[in-house]
């Protein structure tokens, strides 16, 4: 049969002259923070698999960074340059993907701009041009927490049955609000839409994902905590074909070592 390894994290950091830091290795790049920084799993048990599908970004490469400081505000910088290896849609070939991202922070980080952009070729004969893009906002005030990113990913010179040389899209948001009580309890209440795009008989169709989710967050220890989750999913697909209504609740205990 076919063995496949996938690994999670393996990076050399180097600290460079000037504040700049290099990470080079396997890592999640910097495209969608929620994601790369893994805060949504340390928020919520379930997330949307579609809104994943359009956040996730696992790959191989070098990203440098640099923190440049103001007087009233800082500067968060990454830009990296990818691999791909087979990942689908990301970069399946020789040419590197580049990907810029800021995160501007104003009111002594109270505000948060989060950008990026990312350019390449996502097909193995070096005809479909990727570009993705990603624009989000996050607020923290004393115990409230609101953020939210929209993304948009375009593949070009997709081959479909029924259209040649067609352009794919994926796009989609979130919106997150959330209120930390005391060092115990935490809420949240999350809403996310996704669609992607998908080659069928008679050109592009789309899948659409639409989550609401409700979280409450009971910490044992700081790093041990039972998380009672809530989602109404509500999925379908553009040509009539698929549709799907859930209510799914989760109970789970998570430790971190």
């Amino acid at each position: 049969g076919t063995v496949s390894t996938t690994l999670r994290k393996i990076a050399m950091n180097a600290q460079l002259p000037e504040g700049y830091e290099l990470t080079v290795g396997v890592f999640n790049p910097m495209f969608s923070e929620e994601f790369a920084k893994e805060t949504w799993w340390s928020e919520q048990y379930n997330a949307n698999n579609g809104l994943l599908y359009l956040q996730s970004w696992h790959d191989s490469g070098a990203e440098l960074y640099k923190n440049f400081d103001f007087s009233n505000w800082s500067l968060p910088v990454y830009f990296s340059l990818l691999n791909g290896g087979s990942s689908q849609y990301v970069d399946n070939n020789d040419d590197k993907m580049a990907l810029i991202h800021i995160a501007p922070e104003f009111f002594q980080t109270k505000l948060r701009y989060l950008g990026s952009l990312a350019y390449g070729k996502w097909d193995d004969g070096d005809n479909g041009k990727a570009l993705y893009s990603s624009n989000g906002l996050e607020w923290k005030y004393q115990k409230t927490s609101l953020s939210g990113e929209y993304m948009y990913k375009k593949y070009g010179h997709v081959s479909t049955l029924g259209t040649a040389n067609a352009d794919g899209k994926k796009e989609g948001y979130y919106l997150k609000a959330m209120y930390t009580f005391n060092p115990t309890w935490r809420a949240l209440a999350k809403y996310s839409h996704v669609e992607l795009y998908q080659t069928g008989l008679t050109g592009m169709r789309s899948n659409n994902y639409s989550t609401t989710a409700l979280v409450v967050n009971y910490f044992l220890t700081p790093d041990s905590d039972i998380i009672t989750e809530y989602q109404y999913i509500d999925a379908d697909r553009s040509d009539g074909s698929y549709s799907i209504k859930a209510n799914r609740v989760t109970m789970g205990w998570r430790t971190t070592f």
